[in-house]
């Protein structure tokens, strides 16, 4: 009786003015008191959105659809399925399915995924706004096929391949601590899995294919399955941005849209009370899993131990086949001579041997699986959050449900990029409590993590009604509406805490490892120790990272501009550094003040090196970084203190170079060189800020021409945001005052809007002055007296 009471209230609970939350199959209306009549092939528009109006089946509508683009050979549609391979042993054949097919929003029970059909757009011809050839690539596409009518209808979710077989996940999940049930894919569903043709990737390699706005599915709840194609442009860019920083990340593929008004959706971005009508989009993510933290709290909430430790094997199955060759993001840091131990644990390099998620997927005890997978997870947790802290990313919505299981950034719906060190900041405009914010987001992953213990250990989801505290039960003692569970398929409490216990380490390992690379300097080991150059004393390297980072939080400065200009300085004497344009600016009112002399000509600071002067040195740098950074002029005292501490690290942790009499044997210009070009490789240039972003997802959604031209010239800058020698200066890096309308640039719209209307001008020379406005945008420097921008929930 309390299985049906708890079945009761979660299909049948009232949500106050709203009615029920959740009808059976066959009922609809908003008290679920209409009963479905449609005939055998027919669907009922079922739910509490329902109308109770029978249609032809989605499956029918889809098949018909494909066949009819067989028929045209212009269409693609047979070479398509021939390079489109769907493999036969994707998630449905291993995790527990629900084939109801019943389209309605419902309570799936005992399931993990559940069979979804795409829901086709009313136009007949979807738009692609854009497609990655380097990610399309990976499932043997080319542009050939992306150019097809076929790729726009079957990537849409217009039409399905014969091989085709649609789900859509099954998850539960914490949102902002409170415990949510069931949540699912509500308007995402998976196509299939595809072998990855990655180079150097292994034969047992898959990539699930997911498009997201491709309709309603069993999880849909109130959702219209839709997607707001403003909000897809932000993700269709996060992606790209953050693996060009070198941070793992599920992979956008293309995105489509519909420009038809019987397309549109209703949105209220900023939850104003005022809904717009505005285009609707669908990405095409690939991922080799979709699995999240709520995917294993819902399987051990309702399907026992024996289906956590299903589903906790596909996940392992995902993150070996990761484990096994260099992530994307890899290459994209100068860490090819980093320790090789370094290099797995902290930059997602292939593992020299393979662990335990290699054994663990396919054998052994259930108990050994579930183990594994927290102590992997945790792992790659760790390194992940600290890899996003590292580029000041914000994901900011980090509930259990958003958080993916094999340790890759998922779900971007309100994501940013810091501006500045603000650790209370959040980028989600509804996170009052701030939950979210930036300097929370390690101690909220360790707080998921320990729900992923309350799973694997049989203690229910925290918050919910058989699980109030973490220790409202125990292994063997929270069984009793549980099959096929013996008391030890659980896996004991002090194992599981073991399990996520290095969770901790492997962010301050990692994070110190990262925050090292944007200073310049070398990241080490876990235990290892930097010496002097001549042997003498040793570095602390966590320290000076501390205090790098406590003064750009005391400072004001914008954290990007501000590591970017330790390049452009000049710290050791006898060293020359080519300046760059925001310190030359800077330099320039160095000079006003009589200091700095000739830097623009020969280097940041090179006049102060002539006078042999080490403390002018450190003036001088100090002035243009505050400078090119926007950081408070009362700031710079305490750069120069740090940037003392900075420049006798030397790289390698030598002796002070501003305390040599000389530099021997061109010493200094070596180590300068070497410093120079490492700042230069890891931090960046381009930045996929907030308020370039908003503008190009407004230009995109608005349709105006050439906006497509512009995003497409977003994604290269970002898919390679360092700067490199010909490159310098090929976007403005003025300093915060002059990157503000006080120098009159342009807002992003309104370039895209000049080149539109330059209709007389050459096709090249339009795309030119896209591409700059676009690289400038990407490289503009906030002011420092504006508040950090927010991102709407409401947009998605």
């Amino acid at each position: 009786m309390r299985a049906l009471a708890l079945l009761l209230a979660h299909t049948c609970a009232r949500a106050g003015a709203w009615g029920y939350g959740a009808c059976s199959p066959g009922r609809y209306g908003a008290d679920c008191g209409g009963t479905c009549a449609c005939s055998h092939g027919e669907e009922c528009d079922d739910g509490t959105r329902g109308t109770g109006a029978c249609s032809r089946t989605r499956a029918a509508l889809l098949a018909e659809r494909a066949d009819a683009l067989r028929t045209s050979p212009s269409s693609g549609m047979r070479r398509l399925e021939r390079r489109l391979r769907w493999a036969v042993d994707g998630p449905p054949t291993r995790l527990r399915v629900d084939k109801s097919g019943a389209r309605g929003a419902r309570i799936v029970r005992n399931a993990s995924v559940a069979i979804a059909w795409p829901q086709p757009f009313a136009t007949l011809r979807p738009a692609l706004v854009h497609g990655k050839r380097d990610v399309l690539a990976r499932l043997g596409l080319d542009d050939e096929d992306v150019r097809s009518d076929a790729f726009a209808q079957l990537f849409s979710g217009c039409a399905l391949g014969a091989e085709a077989r649609p789900w859509a996940h099954a998850y539960g999940g914490h949102q902002f601590g409170q415990w949510a049930g069931q949540l699912g894919d509500g308007r995402a569903i998976s196509l299939g899995v595809v072998r990855d043709e990655r180079a150097g990737a292994p034969a047992r390699a898959r990539l699930e294919v997911a498009l997201k706005g491709a309709g309603t599915t069993p999880f849909s709840r109130r959702g219209d399955g839709r997607a707001a194609l403003g909000n897809l442009v932000r993700e269709l860019i996060g992606d790209t941005a953050l693996v060009g920083l070198g941070v793992p990340c599920v992979r956008s593929a293309a995105l489509l849209a519909s420009r038809d008004e019987r397309d549109a959706i209703w949105r209220d971005a900023w939850w104003t009370g005022h809904a717009a009508r505005v285009p609707a989009g669908v990405l095409v993510r690939v991922s080799p899993s979709f699995l999240r933290f709520g995917s294993l709290q819902l399987a051990a909430s309702t399907q026992g131990a024996a289906g956590a430790a299903v589903l906790a094997r596909e996940a392992l199955r995902a993150i070996a086949t990761l484990e096994a060759v260099d992530d994307e993001s890899t290459a994209a840091l100068p860490v090819r001579s980093a320790p090789a131990e370094l290099r797995e644990r902290c930059f997602f390099a292939a593992r020299a041997r393979p662990s335990c998620a290699a054994a663990l997927a396919e054998g052994g005890r259930d108990v050994d699986a579930l183990r594994c997978l927290l102590e992997r997870v945790a792992e790659r947790t760790g390194a992940l959050v600290a890899a996003w802290m590292a580029v000041g990313f914000a994901h900011g919505v980090m509930n259990t449900d958003n958080l993916s299981l094999i340790g890759l950034t998922l779900d971007m719906n309100v994501y940013s990029f810091a501006d500045r060190h603000d650790p209370a900041w959040t980028p989600n405009h509804i996170d009052s409590e701030r939950r979210y914010a930036l300097g929370a987001q390690r101690e909220v992953a360790r707080w998921g993590l320990e729900r992923l213990v309350d799973a694997a250990t049989g203690v229910p989801p925290l918050g919910s009604d058989e699980g109030e505290s973490p220790k409202a039960a125990r292994p063997g003692h929270a069984q009793h509406e549980r099959d096929d569970i013996t008391e030890h398929a659980w896996l004991e409490h002090e194992a599981a805490h073991a399990a996520i216990g290095g969770f901790d380490a492997v962010f301050d390992e990692c994070y110190e490892a990262r925050a090292l690379l944007r200073l310049g300097l070398a990241p080490r080991a876990r235990g290892s120790v930097a010496r002097s150059a001549e042997g003498e004393g040793t570095v602390d390297r966590a320290a000076l990272v501390r205090g790098w980072t406590a003064w750009l939080g005391a400072s004001g400065a914008d954290i990007h501009a501000a590591a970017r200009a330790l390049g452009d300085v000049t710290l050791l004497r006898g060293a020359r550094v080519p300046v760059a344009p925001a310190v030359e600016h800077a330099n320039h009112g160095a000079q006003d003040q009589g200091a700095n002399h000739g830097a623009q000509d020969q280097g940041a600071n090179h006049g102060a090196q002539d006078q042999g002067d080490g403390d002018e040195i450190l003036r001088v740098a100090s002035t243009a970084i505050a400078r090119a950074s926007g950081a408070r002029a009362s700031a710079e005292d305490a750069l120069r203190e740090w940037l003392a501490q900075y420049a006798a690290a030397a790289l390698v942790g030598g002796a002070d170079p501003l305390a040599a009499a000389e530099p021997r044997n061109g010493t200094a210009a070596a180590l300068e060189a070497l410093r120079v070009l490492r700042v230069r490789a890891a931090v960046p240039q381009f930045v996929a800020r907030t308020a370039a972003l908003r503008e190009l997802s407004a230009a995109v959604e608005a349709g105006i021409e050439f906006s497509t031209d512009a995003l497409a010239h977003a994604l290269d800058t970002l898919r390679a945001p360092f700067p490199t020698p010909e490159r310098r200066g090929d976007a403005r890096t003025d300093d915060a005052a002059g990157s503000t309308a006080g120098h009159g640039r342009m807002t992003l719209e309104e370039s895209i809007c000049a080149a539109s209307a330059a209709r007389g001008a050459k096709p090249a020379s339009v795309s030119a002055a896209v591409r700059a406005s676009v690289r400038d945008a990407l490289a503009t420097v906030p002011a420092n007296d504006n508040a950090q921008l927010q991102t709407s929930c409401g947009a998605q």
